[in-house]
């Protein structure tokens, strides 16, 4: 049994299970046969007799690709592929029987969680390979259990939780923590005492991080994907532009009630969270922000089923 955290963002997959983690872009492309003859190691999965590549390798060797950065990401094809490639890169050879926790931002869950399940529960029974960085594992995939969070819930797990999904610190459960959740379309802004959800000061906006990416993009005539890994890397100077989008993220955290501790995550939070709440004392950017959603997933799928027994 591997107690697994899947995190679909609208820019990256993340997976957390059984020792290790995975990242990848949230780009799905159609196999490219001449791909294989640049001598790249192509990351790829093989679901019943067809192959998509994934991730990098479908930026940069697909002829089409699939991804999106729509409110509904459970109408893509691309959606349950990522999630069998995530799932299929840490389980073991053979057979898998998985506790899965997964997530979908707050303005959404309620409306979406049902299809996300659905899509998910489809890939139960199905044998999958993979490969990556030229190693290839053959694995079926069986869903025992399955759980949706609202996405922040996995953040506040990740920083409070061991890695046992036990509490550390009981005095930090008497705090009220705002989260701001800086993803690539949305920021989810949740608030917690301790990890009770404060429902009446949470909420989604529309001001993630890849406006900037898509301004960048637009202006340079290449995908948002390519804008999003030269600024990463300094290739691209995006500075004014991210500055404008920490304001702004700022001013709706300001609009909130006071907390106790603001805690900044997700792959925005390493771009932009240092001109976030700049004057704040209180506030803290998680280490490991990009994965810190995953990582809590994972803590969260490990106490809901401690005591289940599959397989």
């Amino acid at each position: 049994m591997i107690h697994v955290g899947l995190d679909i963002g609208y820019a990256y997959l993340k997976v957390s299970g059984n020792g290790g983690n995975w990242i990848q872009p949230a780009v799905v492309g159609d196999e490219n046969v001449n791909a294989y003859e640049t001598g790249e190691k192509i990351n790829s999965v093989s679901i019943e007799g067809k192959t998509w590549f994934i991730g990098d390798s479908a930026i940069d060797q697909s002829t089409t690709h699939h991804y999106s950065l729509e409110d509904d990401k459970t109408n893509l094809v691309s959606t349950q592929i990522l999630a069998i490639a995530g799932l299929a890169y840490i389980c073991n050879p053979g057979d898998n029987h998985l506790n899965i926790a997964t997530g979908l931002p707050y303005t959404y869950a309620r409306e979406q969680k049902e299809k996300l399940k659905c899509i998910l529960r489809e890939i139960h029974g199905k044998n999958v390979t993979i490969t990556v960085d030229g190693a290839q594992k053959n694995c079926t995939l069986y869903i025992d259990n399955l759980a949706t969070f609202i996405q922040g819930q996995g953040i506040i797990a990740d920083y409070l939780l061991d890695d046992t999904g036990v509490i550390q610190n009981a005095e930090l459960t008497n705090l009220e923590y705002l989260i701001a959740d800086i993803g690539e379309l949305t920021v989810n802004y949740l608030s917690f005492r301790g990890t009770k959800l404060i429902a009446n000061q949470s909420s989604t906006s529309q001001n993630g991080i890849g406006k900037v990416n898509r301004v960048i993009a637009e202006r340079k005539k290449i995908d948002h994907f390519r804008a999003n890994m030269r600024i990463r890397m300094g290739k691209l100077d995006a500075t004014s532009e991210l500055k404008e989008q920490a304001k702004r993220i700022t001013e709706e955290i300001n609009e909130k009630s006071e907390h106790d501790k603001y805690l900044l995550a997700g792959g925005g939070a390493d771009a932009i969270g240092h001109w976030v709440l700049p004057e704040n004392n209180n506030k803290e950017i998680l280490q490991n922000s990009q994965m810190s959603q995953a990582f809590g997933y994972e803590k969260l799928a490990k106490l809901t089923w401690r005591n289940v027994k599959t397989g």
